[in-house]
């Protein structure tokens, strides 16, 4: 008996992989290419967890022709080409993305992504051989996220408060 192509993307992939294939779907058929590239980022932030991670490969790259440069979204983006590319032990490859991510990261001033894709850069460079700029990059990377308060509640990093006081001279 043969089975359906979605019968069978289930029994292969999971059903994680195909609603995300789903949503994919219709996030194509909906004007706009926002919707198109937050579903792929979120897809492929998913996909990437799990033991499938190897299926979001042309969603990952296909998706960066939706998604502009220099924003947060991204970043977002560049970082999770290259993890994908670091999993797959392709350290050259990833260092790229990672740098791209880096620098857009740094421009939208989120100093949480910036230091986790400095992170994932130090151990792709110390993992392709260049183990002394992984170190430095590390320890940079370690720098900016304690430099970073987050917010004890979401962890997500808060923005230095400027707090004005008053001086004797502003009471006349």
């Amino acid at each position: 008996m043969a089975q359906s192509t979605s019968a069978l993307q289930v029994e292969l992939y999971g059903v994680g992989y195909y609603v995300s294939k789903q949503s994919l779907s219709i996030a194509r058929n909906t004007e706009g290419t926002r919707v198109l590239a937050d579903v792929g980022i979120e897809t492929t932030t998913m996909m990437l967890r799990t033991r499938h991670w190897r299926a979001v490969d042309p969603l990952l790259f296909d998706v960066e022709k939706l998604a502009q440069p220099g924003t947060l979204r991204w970043a977002i983006l560049k970082h999770l080409q290259g993890n994908f590319l670091m999993r797959a032990c392709r350290y050259d490859g990833a260092r790229d993305p990672l740098a791209g991510a880096y620098e857009a990261a740094r421009s939208v001033g989120n100093r949480r992504l910036e230091s986790i894709v400095l992170r994932d850069l130090a151990i792709v460079l110390h993992r392709g051989g260049s183990v002394t700029k992984g170190i430095e990059f590390m320890r940079h990377a370690v720098e900016l996220a304690e430099g970073t308060p987050a917010c004890g509640l979401c962890g997500i990093p808060m923005k230095p408060q400027r707090v004005c006081y008053p001086t004797s001279e502003s009471n006349d």
